[in-house]
């Protein structure tokens, strides 16, 4: 088996992709809900039979290729449409997904030849209903414009794909500005002071209210550096590189 299952809470796993990125699995009494796909270097759908048969729902937190080049496993997934861009239809080049799977050394399956495929609607404020468990959809642009997350508000947990990684990135096409980022991150924090737990999409998936109000907080020392003319693009990224948390930037994209 090529992912490493963590069971974070009751009848919720979070699949690590070796490092690479996470993928997490909300299992109800009569679906189940995949939130991403990662790369889809190993084989995903057999590795959530081991969990459960109970029919997949797949969606994603936003539409960049380490989030949904695994979904080629599935015949649709949601996503919003917001997301649906040039740039991030040739991010999802089935042959960048080809190259990861070589780097780990693993075979190449039918399925990564495929191209993607038919995406669904996703908008704020839709529910995903898994049988005595549903799941909230709510926007929280920054990563990208499309960017979600997901709810679980019985068991108060929270799923943001990339938008608070600490690892920050907000210099790429289709990202919101730092400034429109801070309102969805607000969000975030208001569900944490709540004591919702947030897993993310990389790293160990863990996620703190200290450690995202520190992403927080330097976000807004850019802003302000750039309103006060003290900031360059050679700040990016900031603090300075080898650190976390860092944010990766676009001069032009700060407010």
């Amino acid at each position: 088996m090529f992912y490493k299952i963590e069971k974070i809470a009751d009848n919720t796993y979070r699949f690590d992709e070796n490092g690479r990125a996470n993928c997490y699995l909300v299992v109800g009494q009569e679906k189940a809900l995949l939130i991403d796909g990662c790369w889809g270097v190993g084989d995903l759908k057999q590795t959530i039979k081991e969990i459960t048969d109970k029919p997949i729902i797949a969606a994603a937190t936003h539409r960049h290729p380490d989030h949904t080049s695994g979904l080629r496993q599935f015949e649709e997934y949601y996503v919003s449409e917001k997301d649906d861009t040039k740039y991030n239809r040739r991010l999802e080049n089935r042959l960048f997904g080809m190259a990861v799977v070589l780097a780990e050394k693993q075979k190449i399956c039918p399925y990564h030849n495929r191209k993607m495929v038919n995406t669904l609607p996703l908008n704020d404020g839709d529910v995903f209903d898994l049988g005595e468990r549903s799941i909230e959809v709510k926007s929280i642009p920054g990563h990208t414009v499309g960017s979600v997350m997901f709810l679980d508000h019985n068991q108060k947990l929270m799923f943001t794909g990339d938008d608070v990684n600490p690892r920050l990135w907000m210099q790429g096409n289709g990202a919101t500005t730092l400034e429109e980022w801070k309102i969805g991150a607000q969000t975030v924090l208001n569900y944490m002071k709540q004591d919702y737990v947030a897993w993310i999409g990389h790293l160990d998936g863990r996620q703190t209210y200290e450690q995202l109000s520190e992403i927080y907080r330097l976000v807004q020392e850019i802003i302000d550096k750039k309103k006060n003319g003290i900031l360059t693009q050679k700040d990016s990224p900031y603090p300075k590189e080898g650190v976390v948390p860092a944010i990766r930037f676009k001069y032009n994209r700060i407010i």
